[in-house]
């Protein structure tokens, strides 16, 4: 195997890993804070399936979507991602 294919299967693996990562840590947030997927979904003016599609890793938020859920959540870019260097390790 070459250099370039270790290199997007290591891309592919830390994609995933993040995808599961912001998928959980947005499961985990809303469930510390008792709101619904379908709530927070509404009130981010978004379908109601919205985070439950997060959530489910059918895709990731937009970099726009993600600051504010964030902002939803009352925490900063850096409060949500504590903990993710442990985890990769």
């Amino acid at each position: 195997m070459d250099n370039k294919e270790d290199f997007k299967k290591k891309k592919t693996k830390s994609l995933k890993e993040l995808q599961k990562f912001i998928s959980n840590r947005i499961a985990v947030l809303r469930k510390e804070n008792n709101i619904s997927a379908k709530k927070m979904s509404l009130d981010l003016g978004k379908s109601q399936n919205y985070i439950s599609d997060i959530e489910n890793k059918k895709y990731f938020p937009s970099m726009n979507m993600f600051f504010r859920i964030c902002k939803f959540f009352k925490i900063t870019p850096k409060d949500f991602f504590d903990g993710y260097q442990k985890q990769r390790k």
